[in-house]
């Protein structure tokens, strides 16, 4: 069916290529690019802090609790811990197939239930899943021109990784070898005894100041007894000459009243007089205003009349002119049409004037007179006009007097109403003065006698306070350690409190929320050099200060961190990819940004000491490289058998389209371009061109032998090959499809192999039956059989060959079976491997001190770690060397993070040297210095995940038996072949 769709319609198998071409370069360009396919492991790690705590806290207060509440999870497999000096560690092994994600949600539920009853100073448990992801994508080392630790760090820190933290893909940028500032607070005993005795003289000096005080008060109140008669007789004194000046003051105040009152009525009959005045004037001023307006429209009509007239005298002296010329003219010529027509319209425009001005009672000759008497009427008028002007200006002259004089009546008025009512309150403040006076005598005699009682009382309580003073002294003396006033653990406890910050909420006003902050963490010497420790509130004694009982001084830790790269100081950076990007887009990315630093930061070297990226670039490179000889080979094969470029060229088209096509189907399930996926590409290649190879011979034999014709043998060439070619196509993918129905890790690793190659070989099924029968009508027309004597030799030899070994089916079987055991034989001899050892240009080791060690420090190990620097870059193929302090890889971590270096060792890209080889030299050049040095031929080594080599694990309850017993296995184990490090 699909054969003679193919070959009677052609070109929409072209479109369909077309299509599978278009929709192939838009999902391989959209294609995210990884080492491995997306992996989830059934393992997880509760990591938990506890500073300070031996091992033995550790597993009492943290360990045990935590793995009780784990053991309870659903799906949990196997619980185990290591219990180091501040850290625990749980590793939690699941049950396949369990989804980890709903699995972390019950541990983190089951961990805040255990963390609620744990100490303060217990930090909070952190889950952590096991997958690729966790590995690093990139390691890079950052270092400057004559630039210190310090300056390295602060640099890294502001500028560089908060640009990387901007790249898209990137989860996180960790840093190693930082040098970390920190305030270190030395608190001195002698400094506080010095403080206390401080206090203590400035409690003295204020019991005496108070004894001063006491006796001070005591000479004041004899004084106070003396004055006191005194004053009796000055108060009644000075009532009495009071009294005097008030009833004379009063007489004054009567007869100034009386004077006001006679002015005021002055004022009021003026005002009278005024109102009267204005209403004349307002009067006078209406009868202006009508008149005025009377004369300014007779002015107007007088001048309009004026006008008209004249007007209309001249036009009747113009048209009499006009006429009189017209009735001489047509005298003098006779008979004449024109002229005579103009005479009758002159002379009708005359008689219509003439009649308007009879209408109105005039002939012409009266007009003169007529404007005469006009002009008169107008000058009258306009006389008339000027006299209301001069009277209108008097008027307004009047009229601003008026305002004038009532502004300063109302003025004089105001002013004597305000004396009058001060007067009056003059007068009601003199009876009260009076009163008062008479009630001050009262008071003043009461006042007196109080100050009488109250001098006595002071001078009692003077003595009272006297006595208290002197039992303060005695009961301070003798119940009080004035020495002790400031301690050590109070000065801890207040820095403890002082250095403290935390949000307390929001405050909301109106539409705006502001933060609450509750404290203040301490960001500088000076702030922690001035932080109070006590103020006695005593003015001779200035307030307790952090300074005055503790030495303070700035101080890092450069002697504990270690990152170097050939020698230079540096800080190394560790990224890591989020979840669902492409690793090799990401370290791109992160490739170009570093190399845009060094450009926007004079002096900065970068040094990337593991990419991941550059591994997967290289693995794929090398996948696609094969895949590309695969097909190279397979058509050079084809074309030494058919011996035709044509029917050679309709095969080979199969295997690139195949390749698109199982490329699209990749993209829109779900699989990226990795490791796995391209090796099931790879070893599809071969097997692209089977399909294709059985239907154009089938093709090639209808052609030639049976006598078709071209298109004929097209459609009948496939179909009587389909069934076939369908069922080999299913039975090779049936080999792999047990692997989509496994568990575990296998399914997640080579689920993509099997979809990969399904895909493929599903996509070069189709094309046999569509594109090879739809290209082979058109360009097979004129092939010839062209045998091949070589094949032919070699069918017939195999035809002897095979009639022989028919008859001796015995030695067949016996046969088979015996290659079936040497090659099984063979295959155990290689051994087993989780991941083969994958060859890169770079490389990794781990420096430690060695166990049995108990005298080498940290700067020991770090001197040693720069010898061993040194004897890596002698060897040949090394470029780079770069180390930082720390434990490499997850084991590491789960051990507690033991005292090491990662070393990180990049080769030369021109190195034709094995990194077995340059392994082997490197562990030579350092065997005499006396440290641990584990090397790893490759850093990208997908073991170092879990650790290498075999774990054995000895249970009991005994811990220093089972010590005993791992040391004597570990001895045992010893002379094993194969085995290098053993370690418990």
């Amino acid at each position: 069916m699909l054969s003679k769709l193919s070959v009677r319609k052609p070109y929409t198998v072209l479109v369909a290529v077309v299509l599978v071409i278009v929709l192939g370069i838009l999902s391989f360009s959209n294609m995210s690019t990884d080492l491995m396919p997306d992996m989830e492991f059934p393992y997880a790690i509760v990591m938990t802090t506890y500073p300070g705590a031996s091992p033995e806290e550790i597993e009492t207060a943290v360990t045990k609790p935590v793995e009780q509440a784990m053991a309870s999870i659903t799906n949990m497999k196997q619980v185990s811990s290591v219990s180091n000096s501040n850290m625990s560690v749980v590793i939690l092994e699941f049950n396949e197939n369990t989804d980890m994600n709903s699995a972390t949600i019950d541990m983190r539920e089951s961990l805040d239930t255990v963390s609620a009853q744990w100490d303060d100073s217990i930090g909070n448990p952190t889950i952590m899943k096991i997958n690729p992801d966790m590995m690093p994508i990139m390691v890079a080392a950052l270092d400057y021109d004559n630039m210190d630790s310090v300056g390295v760090t602060e640099k890294a820190e502001n500028d560089i990784i908060p640009e990387l933290e901007s790249v898209e893909g990137v989860a996180s940028v960790s840093a190693s070898g930082e040098v970390d500032k920190k305030i270190e607070v030395i608190i001195q005993e002698d400094k506080i005894k010095e403080m206390n005795k401080k206090v203590q003289d400035a409690i003295d000096g204020k019991l005496q100041d108070a004894s001063d005080k006491i006796e001070k008060n005591k000479n004041k109140i004899r004084d106070g007894k003396d004055t006191l008669t005194d004053k009796q007789d000055q108060a009644a004194d000075k009532l009495a000459k009071g009294e005097a000046k008030l009833n004379k003051s009063s007489e004054k105040m009567k007869k100034t009243l009386e004077t006001i009152n006679t002015n005021l009525k002055t004022i009021e009959s003026k005002e009278k007089e005024m109102k009267t005045a204005e209403k004349q004037l307002k009067t006078g001023q209406a009868q202006i205003s009508t008149q005025k307006a009377s004369l300014q429209a007779t002015i107007k009509t007088l001048t309009a009349t004026k006008t008209s007239l004249t007007q209309l005298q001249s036009s009747l002296s113009a048209l009499t002119e006009q006429k009189q010329t017209l009735e001489t003219q047509l005298a003098a010529v006779g008979e004449n049409a024109e002229l005579k027509s103009q005479l009758e319209a002159v002379t009708t425009q005359l008689t219509v004037m003439q009649q308007k001005l009879t209408e109105q009672g005039m002939t012409q000759e009266d007009l003169p007179g007529k404007i005469t008497e006009v002009e008169s009427g107008l000058s009258k008028a306009q006389e008339g006009m000027q006299t209301i002007t001069a009277q209108e200006k008097k008027l307004a002259a009047s009229k601003k007097q008026l305002t004038t004089g009532k502004k300063k009546i109302a003025a004089g008025k105001k002013k004597l109403l305000d004396a009058k009512d001060k007067l009056e309150k003059g007068q009601i403040s003199v009876e009260e003065a009076k009163n008062e006076i008479s009630k001050q005598k009262v008071l003043v005699a009461i006042k007196l006698s109080v100050a009488e009682v109250q001098v006595n009382t002071g001078e009692s309580k003077l003595d009272e306070a006297e006595q208290q003073l002197k039992d303060s002294k005695k009961t301070t003396k003798e119940g009080a350690d004035l020495k002790k006033i400031i301690t050590k653990s109070m000065v801890e406890n207040i820095l403890k409190a002082e250095n403290f910050d935390m949000p307390a909420g929001y405050i909301t006003d109106n539409e705006a929320s502001y933060l609450v902050k509750v404290g203040e963490k301490v960001d500088s010497q000076k702030d922690i050099e001035n932080l109070v420790i006590c103020d006695m509130g005593f003015d001779d004694l200035d307030p307790i200060r952090l300074s005055d009982v503790a030495d303070i001084a700035v101080t890092d830790n450069s002697k504990d961190v270690y990152t170097m790269v050939n020698g230079n100081p540096a800080v190394a950076l560790t990224m890591e990819k989020a979840t669902g990007y492409s690793t090799g887009d990401v370290t791109k990315r992160l490739e170009s940004r570093l190399d845009q630093l060094e450009k926007d930061n004079e002096g900065l070297h970068t040094t990337v000491l593991m990419n991941q990226g550059l591994y997967i670039d290289l693995v794929v490179s090398s996948v696609v490289d094969n895949l590309l000889y695969g097909a190279l080979f397979s058509i050079i094969i084809l074309l030494l058998f058919l011996k035709d470029l044509r029917p050679t060229f309709i095969v080979a088209c199969s295997i690139p389209l195949s390749v698109v096509a199982a490329v699209v189907l990749m993209y829109f399930s779900g699989v990226t371009l990795n490791v796995i996926s391209l090796s099931g590409l790879a070893l599809g290649v071969g097997m692209l061109v089977d399909n294709s190879v059985v239907v154009i011979e089938n093709i090639f034999r209808l052609r030639n032998e049976e006598g078709y014709d071209i298109k004929e043998a097209s459609i009948e060439g496939a179909k009587q090959v389909g069934g076939a070619i369908l069922a080999s196509t299913l039975t090779t993918i049936c080999v792999f499809a047990p692997i989509v129905f496994t568990e575990g890790i296998t399914r997640q690793l080579f689920t993509d192999l099997a979809l990969t190659l399904a895909y493929s070989l599903l996509a070069s099924l189709v094309v046999a039956l569509t594109l090879v029968p739809a290209m082979s009508q058109g360009m097979l027309r004129k092939v010839k059989d062209n045998p091949n004597k070589l094949i032919i030799k070699i069918q017939n030899v195999y035809g002897k060959v095979l009639s022989v070994l028919l008859h001796k089916k015995i030695l067949v079987l016996l046969g088979s079976l015996v290659l079936l055991v040497v090659f099984a034989l063979l295959s155990v001899a290689k051994g087993t491997a989780f991941m083969p050892e994958m060859r890169s240009t770079q490389m990794t080791a781990t420096i430690s001190i060695p166990k049995d060690d108990d005298t080498m420090s940290k700067q020991d190990l770090y001197e040693k770690s720069n010898q061993i620097m040194d004897q890596f870059l002698k060897v040949e193929g090394v470029e780079t060397v770069g180390a930082m302090s720390g434990g490499g890889g997850m084991m590491s971590a789960m051990s507690g993070g033991s005292d090491s270096i990662s070393v990180y060792v990049l080769l030369n890209e021109e190195n034709k040297r094995s990194n077995l080889d340059i392994k082997k030299e490197m562990e030579e050049k350092v065997k005499d210095i006396p440290c641990d040095v584990s090397i790893e031929a490759s850093a990208m080594d997908m073991s170092s995940m879990f650790g290498s080599g075999i774990t054995m694990r000895i249970k009991g309850k005994d811990l220093d038996k089972i010590q005993k017993i791992s040391e004597d296995i570990m001895k045992q184990l010893d002379g094993v072949k194969g085995i290098t490090e053993i370690t418990n």
